[in-house]
């Protein structure tokens, strides 16, 4: 071989070596394929910095994580779990923590909870399969709800509860108009502030659930106090001026044997002294 061959020959072969090699050495910036399987996929930037992974988590659910300049991740999206199936949307800080979390409840119930930490949720949005009921609930510290805003049956609520966790105070609205405040000791009603056929009324109840005491109006617009013993049965009753209590001692009964004085006839009145 002549060197005005090799000068031909080989520069060609070297070329037709780099075509073959070009897409191991340097992959193409486009990838196109009809199906890609596999148990991660990482997305990095162009330094090579991972801002993005789906992986396959457990055998029942997949997960989407969105990574931060640090590379910690910021958003989760999940489709369960193998103890769940509920999907889920997190909203995570920088110690990974969710801050906020949006999902679907076994009752197929949503829910938005935003939370201070892991395992302490401050506040919670949420609402039941039909649409029909809606709550929003600011918890303490120790996750123990503290108050309450939602509606029930179309009718609004405002609930507040004490470190115990039972309710201290309703706030009521029915959809009739009508409002109502209701206080609590334990679990039994105290005091009850509403309205009752065009009028207000306050109401008094006992441990065991017997009205003790009504402040209200009937409807002429007149006031009216209604008490009641220990039986339920009516004590005292005042009515725009009118009252009425049991008497402390029975009236002298009139002796039926005894004869009308001849100076003074049944049911004439004594004569006034001069």
């Amino acid at each position: 071989m002549t060197d005005r061959e090799r000068w031909t020959v080989y520069p060609l072969l070297l070329l037709a070596l780099g075509i073959s090699m070009r897409d191991k050495l340097a992959p193409p910036p486009v990838l196109r394929t009809k199906d890609l399987q596999c148990e991660r996929l990482e997305i990095v930037s162009p330094k090579g910095h991972p801002r993005a992974v789906i992986a396959a988590m457990g055998e029942k659910s997949g997960i989407v994580e969105l990574l931060g300049a640090d590379g910690k991740p910021k958003l989760l999206l999940a489709a369960g779990s193998d103890q769940s199936d509920r999907p889920v949307i997190q909203l995570l800080g920088s110690d990974g923590d969710a801050r906020v979390e949006m999902t679907v409840l076994k009752q197929e119930a949503g829910s938005v909870q935003l939370r201070r930490s892991a395992d302490q949720t401050i506040v919670a949005l949420g609402t039941d399969k039909e649409g029909t009921a809606g709550a929003i609930t600011t918890f303490a510290g120790d996750n123990l709800p503290t108050v309450a805003i939602g509606s029930v049956a179309g009718n609004g609520v405002v609930s507040t509860a004490g470190p115990d966790n039972k309710r201290l105070v309703d706030l009521t609205f029915a959809t009739n108009g009508a409002g109502s405040v209701t206080t609590y000791l334990g679990d039994s009603k105290q005091v009850v502030l509403d309205s009752h056929q065009d009028a207000g009324r306050v109401s008094t109840i006992t441990k065991d659930g017997r009205l003790q005491f009504i402040i209200t109006g009937d409807e002429q617009g007149l006031g009216r106090a209604i008490a009641t013993d220990k039986q339920g049965k009516l004590y005292l009753a005042v009515m725009a001026g009118l009252t009425l209590a049991p008497a402390t001692a029975p009236a002298p009964e009139a002796d039926p044997k005894a004869e009308p004085s001849p100076d003074k006839p049944e049911g004439e009145a004594p004569p006034a002294d001069e």
